[in-house]
């Protein structure tokens, strides 16, 4: 792994592009050992490209698609996937539309952003060269599917959603009602909520 790893840092893929308008920014990483590079805006989607783009505002429940300027041509046997910027969903409650973008190695379009802002987000600005994703590219492997009678077995089995959190010997019960392991009940206009529990944990949902 270790080898592999030093591999990739030294040799790193190569990957063509094409700038399909003069603003457009070629994607760099911001630190040493960024697993992503950033995506800028250099236009709205719909934007005249005769008049001056200084900025687009965007509030609650707002969407706004974007113009990267750029296009790629991914090697076979990999993908580009865009995902949001976190200062973008921790400070102003906006990501992507959907959530990750996919760009196949054969697409050869513009890379385009949608960006949706929440019902709680507080106003937002997108101005040229502003950076609105990152992305990486990484290998897939090609499969193929074959179908058969029977499974193998696993410990875990057929549990789904919440089977190993710590209400897993009670998978039947409520977690936030009366019947959770802790005895969680309600109090007041905190449903499932004791007044002296620190209330439930990211693994607990």
């Amino acid at each position: 792994m270790t080898n592999t790893f030093r591999t990739c840092m030294a040799d790193p893929l190569v990957v063509k592009l094409k700038k399909l308008h003069e603003a457009a920014i070629v994607p760099d990483y911001q630190s040493l050992q960024a697993a992503c590079f950033d995506l800028h805006a250099v236009a709205p989607a719909d934007w005249d490209e005769d008049n001056t783009w200084a900025q687009s505002s965007m509030w609650a429940d707002d969407v706004g698609v974007f113009r990267t300027g750029l296009a790629v041509e991914i090697p076979p046997g990999w993908v580009m996937q865009i995902f949001s910027r976190s200062g973008h969903g921790f400070k102003s409650d906006v990501r992507l539309a959907n959530c990750v973008g996919i760009i196949d190695s054969d697409y050869r379009g513009e890379i385009m952003v949608k960006l949706t802002a929440d019902t709680n987000a507080k106003h937002f600005t997108v101005k040229p060269g502003d950076r609105i994703a990152q992305a990486m590219i990484i290998p897939i492997p090609r499969v193929q599917f074959e179908v058969v009678d029977e499974l193998g077995t696993t410990a875990r089995g057929t549990g789904g959603f919440g089977s190993t959190d710590r209400y897993a010997d009670n998978p039947g019960a409520d977690p936030f009602g009366s019947e959770g392991k802790h005895g969680w009940r309600t109090k007041g206009a905190n449903p499932g909520i004791e007044w002296n529990d620190p209330g439930p944990t990211s693994d607990d949902l």
